[in-house]
């Protein structure tokens, strides 16, 4: 299993025998075999991308030739999406690539040697096994004529001479004898015996041996016993096949213009024997189907007669497997594949990716010296250090919208953001340059916080994670509109990255607390600027390009600050409020005092906002309810001492989880809901007072005794619209209860939009103890 900043897996893979180029050729047609995608092919470096599975996510596999050295081959799998563990899939790529390679390594380009030769097992057939070969033959290819023995060595195979007929105006040679070696076939479904035949024409001259030498050769290479053949393979032993031809190597086919069945024959113990064509080819017909495969190769030759002709013409001339010159694909593999020291090493060609970086992290150090919490600040810490926080931004802290791109909320947050961009910056500054990627850093985080602002203006947002969107949206659009990119490379990364922007969105429209605004907001604004810069490349001049990224980026500012003029015009009245309460301090006050006690932050390390919350631990809550048999039913809850009564028609909605430990819902709207808050001190508990008391406008307030307990009641009338026209009047009531030596308040609500429901409410509220 493969760790680290994009994990990898290399190996060094070996053959004996082999020239670099010949090693670097039976390497991409292994990859091919498996379904890679390829991405760039040459002499000295190849690329290759895996298909999308469960065990598989676009790994990249490279290939490279070392120092030049002959036989070796530096392969290497390295992932393309985000993660720190491949899970063993690099591994797992690089020992199917080294398989595959030995599988081919003996059907390409190899002939025996005089060892081998003498080394080999002799078996023949049976006298009943050797009828039906022949018998086989003369139905399918015609009446023999005569037998040509090999005399060179006890073989014990026999070369078949069928003369031309009016049907197949051709010699054909057959071999018998070969099919009794039994092939080490790597799957049940390749054959594992055969037999070769090849076409003359009919001038052939009898005398001129070379295709009978040549049948043999491929039979005593067969009857090595660690070797098999299969159609589509290619024999040579890399010299011309005769004197006056260019053709070097032997194609492996099923036989042309037969009757169906000719390819096969069963004997009688149940075992195929495959009949394989030899057909003459070039070099270059030979490098095309190891760089293609075999059937774009036969759809080539597919008007190349099967009768044997050594001077045809060749379908693959100039054919060269390797991107001789290169072309003008962009791949951005220098740096994608750089440690994670390299990629944060300041130096031309990378020098916004880490900077950016840098800043986010300096500044989040600072931060922590100041005593912000590593962990967990609170809110008012990252408000005060730059946080976006509309109260705030939209009353005159217009630079919040700048700054909050930077302030981060944990080290979980800073490490995840700043992996994000790393990935990122990586590939996008290799595309559009570091200024832009600066620019566009900037830009996109400006309309990330301006549609938080819009959607919704009331939380604290911070983080880099707007940004960042803003830079995928970039490399989107290069990745869908920009044809330079490597084809192989853009698939892969089109994966990668849109699986990341959908696997956040999609997490940010579950969860709570997590500004998806922000996040579309950045996306939209990058995917925009993305291709106004990719038209730039495309169309603009070297001279009029800068002119025209200037204008469009001004040009964003400027949109952006209509955008914002306009949210901060008709703001609500407690923004105006909650800028007064932060001006003078009472806001702050406030805040520490009941982070004091305790405080804590809902916060997803993956995005940038987070909503506070300051709650008291009520997990020793363990309220019950009573059935008491006269329509009646009573609460208690012993841990803060509190008991009440209520109707049996009212439903229990919930209790026990949060500072709200009763919850009571009767018919239409009627709802009632008790609270235990204990404040960390008498000046949070008097600020809770008065937002109570300036939450409901034309309200009257009055003090009530319950149980020997003195209460305030502040009750009004709500008018609410209706659907399809009309309102109705709902009943509010806030019954307070504070202990100023224990700190412990009582907070009942309710509404009720009837005089029925009202009424229960308030028995309800007299039935209220308090220990």
């Amino acid at each position: 299993m493969a760790t680290g900043f994009r994990p990898k897996y290399e190996r060094t893979i070996e053959l004996a025998g082999y020239s670099a180029e010949e090693l670097m050729l039976l390497a991409i047609e292994a990859s091919k075999s498996l379904g890679w995608q390829a991405g760039s092919i040459k002499r000295d470096k190849s690329d290759f991308y895996t298909p999308t599975s469960f065990r598989s996510w676009q790994e990249k596999v490279i290939l490279s030739v070392t120092d030049g050295k002959d036989g070796q081959l530096l392969a290497t799998s390295i992932c393309t999406s985000m993660q720190f563990m491949d899970w063993g899939k690099n591994k797992q790529n690089l020992n199917k690539l080294t398989a595959t390679m030995q599988q081919l390594q003996n059907v390409h380009n190899i002939s025996p040697t005089e060892a081998d030769t003498a080394n080999k097992t002799t078996c023949a057939y049976t006298p009943e096994e050797k009828n039906t070969v022949i018998s086989h033959i003369r139905h399918f290819y015609g009446g023999i004529k005569g037998i040509t023995k090999n005399i060179v060595s006890p073989s014990g195979v026999e070369i078949l001479i069928v003369e031309p007929t009016s049907r197949f105006d051709c010699y054909t040679l057959v071999t018998c004898g070969a099919g009794a070696s039994v092939m080490p076939v790597p799957d049940k479904a390749t054959p594992s015996r055969c037999e070769f035949c090849m076409c003359m024409p009919p001038t052939w001259n009898t005398e001129d041996s070379w295709p009978i030498d040549w049948l043999l050769q491929c039979v005593s290479w067969l009857q090595q016993g660690d070797s098999w053949l299969a159609c589509g393979h290619s024999l040579s032993d890399g010299t011309p096949l005769q004197d006056d031809t260019l053709m070097t190597s032997m194609l492996l086919t099923i036989p042309e213009e037969r009757d169906k069945g000719a390819e096969n024959c069963q004997l009688p113990n149940g075992d195929s024997v495959a009949i394989y064509q030899l057909v003459p080819v070039y070099t270059e017909e030979v490098l095309f189907k190891q760089a293609n495969g075999i059937i774009p190769l036969l759809d080539k030759m597919k008007n190349v007669s099967y009768i044997v002709d050594t001077h045809r013409e060749n379908t693959c001339r100039n054919f060269s497997a390797f991107e001789e010159n290169g072309d003008s694909s962009i791949s951005m593999d220098e740096k994608a594949n750089a440690s994670l020291r390299s990629i944060l090493t300041i130096r031309k060609g990378n020098m916004a990716t880490p900077l950016l970086v840098y800043i986010n992290i300096a500044l989040f150090v600072v931060m922590s010296i100041c005593g912000v919490n590593l962990l967990a600040p609170t809110g008012i810490s990252i408000i005060k250090w730059g946080a976006d926080f509309g109260p705030l931004t939209l009353t005159g802290d217009w630079w919040r919208t700048i700054t909050c791109n930077f302030i981060h909320i944990g080290v979980i947050h800073v490490l995840m953001n700043m992996y994000a961009l790393l990935y990122i910056g990586i590939f996008l500054e290799q595309l559009i340059g570091g200024r832009r990627l600066i620019s566009a850093y900037f830009l996109t985080g400006l309309f990330s916080a301006l549609a938080s602002l819009a959607m919704h203006p009331e939380s604290i947002s911070a983080g880099a994670s707007g940004s960042i969107f803003g830079l995928y949206g970039i490399f989107l659009s290069y990745l869908v509109f920009h044809h330079r990119i490597e084809k192989g490379q853009r698939k892969s990364l089109l994966y990668s990255i849109g699986f990341f922007v959908f696997y956040n969105l999609m997490s940010g429209a579950r969860a709570e607390g997590i500004d998806n605004a922000a996040h579309i907001g950045g996306l939209v604004s990058g995917i925009i600027l993305g291709i106004i810069y990719l038209l730039t490349d495309r169309f603009a001049t070297k001279k009029t390009s800068t002119l025209f990224i200037s204008i469009t980026e001004i040009s964003f500012v400027l949109i952006f600050t209509v955008l914002f003029a306009g949210q901060t015009s008709n703001l609500p009245a407690d923004f105006i409020e909650i800028r007064e309460m932060w001006e003078n301090g009472t806001l702050e006050e406030y805040a520490q005092s009941v982070s004091s006690e305790k405080d804590t932050i809902e916060t997803d390390p993956n995005t940038s906002y987070y909503m506070p919350q300051n709650t008291t631990d009520v997990s020793t809550f363990t309220g019950s309810e009573t059935d008491l048999g006269n329509g009646m039913k009573e609460y208690i809850n012993n841990s803060c001492g509190f008991s009440c009564q209520y109707p049996s028609t009212w439903e229990t909605i919930g209790k026990s989880d949060t500072e709200q430990i009763l919850q009571l819902r009767g018919h239409g709207v009627s709802s009632l809901t008790v609270s235990y808050i204990k404040a960390p001190s008498k000046g949070a508990m008097e600020h809770m007072y008065d937002l109570l008391i300036n939450s409901m406008k034309e309200s009257r307030s009055e003090n009530i005794n319950i149980h020997g307990k003195t209460f305030e009641r502040i009750s009004g009338k709500m008018e609410c619209a209706v659907a399809g026209g009309g309102s109705i009047h709902i009943n509010q009531n806030i019954v307070i209860h504070m202990n100023e030596e224990t700190l412990e308040n009582f907070i009942i609500t309710s509404t009720t939009s009837d005089d029925s429901s009202e009424s229960e409410v308030q028995e309800i509220i007299k039935t209220i103890r308090i220990n």
